[in-house]
């Protein structure tokens, strides 16, 4: 599967125009960060499912700014080279093993280190669907804007500028570990990271954000699922 993720990939050549130096690689973080503190201050004013909606936005919009300011090429900068159908029918197959992977870690950390009832509880009316408006604007947040904006920021521009800087495998690491960090769930963390690692490492060898944005949106479309349905219709996943 990773050898049809290598193969056949369009790519551009690296140029310093479509690559951001380290201090403006640090600006966009630090503005980034910024954002999402203003607008989780003000976020308290929309609806659960809106905020979600529009958090996931504006985790990119920095970025995506910066890069129309220097009037760098946008899919060179953020890495959208193409990929071939073979090569996304390889990402969904890889899928598989890492949602279940990912999930077994979960469910060991949980049974280590439980996380707390009340956030928990948080968490699952964050993402229950009460309305077909919930549904729609959870599954556009978590689902779509999620796996782009994110991708775009971390195995996109941070990872493609620390490969060009560092080497890959600093580069990668360090994504997954700004990945983790950014969803301020110390008990999802060690999951978080795992994926990280791997959306990092498909990003990489395959020289598009492309495949990892496909199992990125997989694995919280999976999620958001199996939060949406009874204990009862996935007895025969649990046990």
């Amino acid at each position: 599967i990773i050898f049809q993720l290598q193969r056949e990939t369009t790519v551009l050549p690296d140029d310093n125009n479509s690559i951001f130096t380290p201090a403006e690689m640090g600006v966009i973080l630090l503005s980034t960060f910024v954002v999402f503190v203003v607008f989780a201050l003000i976020s308290g004013f929309l609806g659960e499912s809106i905020s979600l909606l529009f958090g996931e936005l504006m985790m990119i919009i920095p970025a995506v700014v910066f890069v129309f300011y220097k009037r760098m090429p946008f899919a060179q900068t953020f890495r959208f080279n193409r990929i071939s159908v073979r090569q996304a029918g390889a990402t969904v197959l890889l899928f598989i093993p890492i949602f279940i992977l990912s999930d077994e870690m979960d469910r060991l950390v949980q049974m280590l280190f439980p996380m707390p009832a009340e956030l928990v509880n948080s968490l699952y009316d964050l993402l229950t669907f009460n309305s077909i408006g919930d549904a729609i604007a959870i599954f556009l947040a978590g689902v779509l804007f999620a796996a782009l904006s994110e991708e775009m920021l971390f195995r996109g521009v941070l990872q493609r500028t620390l490969e060009h800087y560092r080497d890959p495998a600093m580069a990668i690491v360090s994504s997954a570990v700004f990945f983790a960090l950014v969803h301020f769930n110390p008990w999802t963390s060690i999951q978080i990271l795992l994926l990280g690692l791997v959306f990092g490492y498909v990003a990489w060898k395959s020289q598009s954000i492309i495949p990892s944005i496909i199992l990125h949106a997989l694995n919280n479309l999976f999620s958001l699922v199996m939060i949406n349905t009874s204990e009862e219709s996935l007895s025969w996943y649990a046990s």
